[in-house]
């Protein structure tokens, strides 16, 4: 994934990162949930991420 296929810059896609991870709280978290929600393009940059994930997770493990 990259900024230039979702359309987001590549600040949106760390504060997505980090939305996706668990790091944001409260308005910044709740932000991104709407954001998520109402954008196509945060939408489906939110179901890459999710779809990365056991893949990610599998590499630090093994990187461990």
């Amino acid at each position: 994934m990259n900024g230039e296929w979702t359309g987001l810059t590549w600040d949106e896609l760390d504060r997505l990162a980090d939305y996706t991870a668990g790091a944001l709280t409260g308005a910044e978290a709740d932000e991104v949930a709407r954001l998520i929600h109402t954008d196509d393009r945060w939408a489906a940059a939110h179901a890459e991420l999710l779809a990365a994930q056991p893949a990610v997770s599998a590499a630090l493990r093994s990187a461990a």
